[in-house]
């Protein structure tokens, strides 16, 4: 479950659904972006964990692999002028993504979901992050 506090408009979010049958207690789930109404029933939301994939259908590309780091980097352009760039960093063997913020920053904050680094994007950049689900 999501906490509406940390939810904006248009952040991604699995919604879980229940399958009840004879048979089974199964549970189904689907993304989609939140919308206002979706404030009064977080219960029903789950935060999408982050992945190398989903890095790359934002836009991020590979900047470095090693053997234990990857390195992803996104160039923020606002009217055709390169205003940021946006760094991440991927701890292969713990799993672990590191939003380094800005190149040449020492901001680092772990990122575990989708809509973290959505947030995190809009709060830094005032822009938001297109990413494909």
């Amino acid at each position: 479950m999501i906490n509406a506090n940390e939810l904006r408009i248009g952040n991604w979010v699995m919604v879980t659904l229940a399958v009840m049958d004879d048979i089974s207690d199964e549970k189904s789930f689907h993304y989609r972006q939140v919308g206002v109404n979706d404030f009064y029933k977080t219960e029903l939301l789950d935060p999408i964990p982050i992945s190398p994939d989903i890095l790359l259908s934002a836009g991020f590309e590979v900047d470095t692999k090693q053997e234990h780091w990857h390195y992803y980097r996104k160039r923020i352009v606002n009217d055709g002028v390169r205003e940021k760039t946006l760094s991440i960093e991927y701890g292969v063997p713990t799993e672990t993504f590191y939003f380094r913020a800005l190149k040449g920053t020492r901001m680092e904050t772990k990122i575990k979901t989708v809509h973290h680094l959505q947030n995190l994007v809009h709060s830094i950049t005032g822009t938001e992050i297109t990413i494909n689900i």
